[in-house]
């Protein structure tokens, strides 16, 4: 009972709607009802329709009606308009409206009402004799009574003595007939009295009702003539005798123990199929229970089609600004904190970043289907947790990594002021290497304090290694601006004047030498012979000529040593030169290999690179370079990476084979490894030293 109670409520609510309801009346669309139905219907579809008001209750509803049968159904209230896309709501509204449109005439009812009669009373003369023929008519036939109507019956009585008693065929036969009876009889005047009664209001739970009268009555037609207490149909075939024998009476079918005591029965199969034709030309009427569910079902479906792809729209558009506004700050968060988690031991971080990972990853997989508003507050929620957290372990953990890198930076720097690193410094880098790799693996606070302890033993120890002097540096300095600006104006390639820029720097500390000579013969010899302040003799003439094959002698020592120098220079340079002349130089170029594939780690440090030197006040210019040939912008030429070369700028070259500073024609640092290695490359944070 209790089960029924939330049904029962349902239908007397459904009841109270039924007395409130209005007929509906065609209106036209006005401009607020048509200004909404533009944003989800075409204009097309809204004119070829029809429109209706309907009034439910304290409701007012506009139903539309398109080509094709289609209903959508608008709520309407103060002014403002919804679809409705709910089957149960979309029902109530419908059903007044279409019983108004649909509901049947009443001489169409008086027709299935006389056509049913008609097929009763064609039927009931044999039945009613062979009750009288019986006893039933009077009596009743049951196991328990041992058939007392046919006992009554002094016909009945001899053939039921003949044919087993009262458990046999016979007694069967009129038991299994006064039931059917019954229920015949019970099914006619079902129908005929929800006929009758039908109305508006319970048209579609009673025109149901009456289909399934009509079936009992259907089947109950064909069954009863299959009784063995009438004759054979006149079309029976007598082949179907043959397999009789293997039955006992009591089991065996119908035609094999045919009495005929009854007369011949016979129901109008044609009338029959009329009344059915009848009957299903109403239950197809959308006014039935089934008929106003499908209605409902298809509007809530052609609604949706309309409804579905604006609302869509619309939080995909929430959906993207929550996922636009939150990826940034996700992706930051759990960078810093995977970053940490690598390698400080903490079981709540671990933990804490699996648990947003999965809250993120279901957030995305759900994407416009959940509520928006609580995804966005749950991973505000998440993200300041796992934010504070990072904060935290950061506060503990980076300022010793941070250490480690700038140590591992000035080792570097140090190492690349030496063609061969010294023992104790390359000490210093072993051990710092081991330091990283521990710092990359999982520590805990004890073992970041000691750590700590050893890097700054490190620091002070790299900070006792002076700048040293390089021969080739000077070289450089002398002899290279003169050198490029002379192999500038040369058409040859740059590997060629790479190669040739030792001889070049040779040539002019010759040149230099050379005048400085003559300049001293002119000053001395030349010019004391010219005044007659010495006397010209034999001895006198060789001392002098002695003195400047000396001096020759030197140059050519001089000039040899240039071009070894500058030979030097191009395989290797001290990286405080290149430094320096950062330090000095308003521009700084930034160039990458396109010979070679260029990888993110090497993008973002070239960003990196970009805004650390732009915060020291250079002025960047950034190329791509491939065989010689560098990219500027838009732009291409093939002698732009030979004009920088030639303007002594320096350069750091991404992307390169190896590490190293050299050469003699222009500046360039090359970078490789963990020098180019990320937002963090060690070439980053070795610009910080030119300050």
């Amino acid at each position: 009972m209790m089960k029924l109670l939330p049904l029962l409520l349902i239908l007397s609510m459904f009841a109270a709607v039924q007395l409130a309801q209005s007929a509906p009346t065609s209106i036209t669309v006005n401009n607020s009802l048509g200004t909404f139905l533009s944003k989800y219907i075409p204009s097309a579809t809204v004119s070829s329709s029809a429109f209706f008001s309907q009034g439910v209750g304290n409701a007012s509803y506009v139903i539309m009606k398109s080509t094709g049968g289609k209903y959508l159904v608008v709520n309407v209230t103060s002014g403002r308009y919804s679809i409705l896309i709910n089957e149960s709501h979309i029902s109530v509204v419908l059903r007044p409206y279409l019983l108004a449109e649909y509901y049947p005439a009443q001489s169409a009812l008086a027709n299935l009402s006389a056509s049913m009669h008609a097929y009763i009373n064609q039927s009931a003369p044999p039945l009613a004799d062979c009750l009288v023929e019986t006893g039933l008519s009077q009596y009743t036939c049951t196991a328990a009574n041992n058939c007392f109507s046919c006992q009554a019956i002094p016909n009945c009585r001899l053939l039921l003595d003949q044919a087993g008693g009262p458990g046999g065929v016979f007694s069967l036969s009129i038991m299994n007939f006064s039931a059917n009876y019954g229920m015949l009889n019970q099914s006619y005047n079902g129908f005929l009295s929800g006929l009758s009664k039908l109305n508006e209001s319970d048209f579609g739970s009673t025109i149901g009702a009456l289909g399934a009268f009509y079936r009992n009555i259907s089947s109950l037609s064909t069954e009863l003539p299959h009784n063995p207490l009438f004759p054979l149909p006149k079309n029976f075939s007598s082949s179907q005798f043959q397999g009789c024998g293997a039955y006992i009476p009591t089991k065996a079918p119908w035609y094999c123990v045919d009495l005929a005591y009854c007369r011949y029965t016979t129901f109008n199969g044609v009338l029959l199929s009329s009344i059915g034709a009848q009957l299903s030309s109403l239950e197809s009427l959308p006014i039935s229970d089934s008929g106003v569910l499908n209605t409902s079902k298809a509007s809530a479906s052609y609604a949706d089609s309309f409804v579905q792809p604006v609302i869509t729209q619309q939080l995909s558009a929430q959906f993207s600004a929550f996922i636009n506004a939150t990826y940034p700050k996700y992706n930051s968060t759990l960078e810093e904190a995977m970053f940490l988690d690598a390698r400080f031991s903490n079981t709540t971080l671990s933990s804490s970043i699996s648990a947003i990972g999965s809250e993120f990853a279901s957030i995305l997989n759900a994407s416009i289907h959940q509520n928006i508003t609580s995804a966005n507050s749950t991973m505000l929620g998440m993200l300041k947790g796992l934010n504070s957290l990072d904060s935290k372990i950061g506060a503990e953990y980076m300022p010793v990594y941070n250490t480690s890198i700038n140590n591992t930076v000035l080792i570097a720097k140090q190492e690349l002021n030496y063609k061969t690193v010294p023992y104790q410094l390359a000490k210093l880098a072993a051990l710092q290497e081991s330091i990283n790799t521990q710092l990359n693996s999982k520590v805990n606070s004890t073992q970041l304090s000691s750590i700590a302890s050893s890097l700054s033993g490190i620091k002070s120890s790299v900070s006792g290694f002076n700048p040293i002097f390089s021969a080739p540096a000077l070289v450089k300095e002398i002899d290279g601006p003169l050198a490029s600006s002379l192999m500038s104006r040369s058409t040859v390639s740059v590997a060629s004047k790479l190669a040739s820029a030792p001889f070049y720097a040779a040539i002019i500390s010759f040149l230099i030498g050379l005048i400085i000579i003559l300049a001293f013969y002119s000053l001395t010899y030349s010019r004391l012979k010219r005044k007659r302040k010495i006397r010209i003799t034999h001895r006198t003439r060789r001392a002098w000529k002695a003195l400047f094959i000396m001096l020759f002698v030197i140059l050519l020592v001089y000039t040899y040593a240039t071009y070894a120098y500058a030979s030097s220079a191009n395989s290797f340079l001290p990286i405080n030169q290149f430094l320096g002349g950062v330090r000095s130089s308003n521009t700084v170029i930034v160039a990458a290999n396109l010979s070679n594939p260029i990888t993110s780690p090497t993008l973002e440090c070239a960003v990196s690179l970009n805004s650390t030197l732009a915060s020291m006040g250079k002025h960047v210019i950034t190329v791509g370079i491939e065989n010689g040939t560098c990219t500027l912008g838009n732009s291409t030429s093939s002698r732009c990476y030979d004009a920088l070369l030639a303007s002594q700028k320096p350069i750091v070259y991404l992307n390169s084979l190896s590490t190293y500073f050299n050469g003699m024609y222009g500046s360039v640092f090359h970078v490789s490894g963990n020098f180019e290695n990320g937002s963090s490359c060690y070439v980053s944070r070795m610009m910080q030293l030119a300050k």
